[in-house]
């Protein structure tokens, strides 16, 4: 801490109990009926990116161009249920997606 940083600490404070409500409101993020089990089944190896961001639009992650921040808190549940192995595949495409 710097006294810079210092004089940020309330308003940060104040936007981080806000987010923090306004998630508790809005709950956890309930994923679409069978989508563990299609991602499951997915080749991710056989899909490039773009393929990639079309298939996550379509659950209401849209990662393509424009489209702005993502539902992380979709991302996050999606990846929570997946198996471990596979969990970190969709990252690496997720990640290679939206830094690309």
């Amino acid at each position: 801490m710097t006294g810079v940083t210092l004089a940020g600490v309330e308003a940060m404070l104040t936007v981080i109990a806000e987010s923090t409500e306004a998630a508790r409101r809005r709950g956890p993020a309930e994923l679409p009926d069978g989508l563990v089990e299609l991602i499951t089944g997915l080749d991710l190896d056989a899909l490039d990116d773009a393929t990639f961001a079309e298939l996550a639009a379509s659950v209401g992650v849209d990662l393509r161009p424009g489209a702005g921040q993502p539902a992380m808190a979709v991302v996050n549940t999606v990846l929570d249920a997946l198996p471990a192995e596979l969990r970190e595949a969709v990252l690496v495409r997720f990640l290679s997606v939206i830094y690309s």
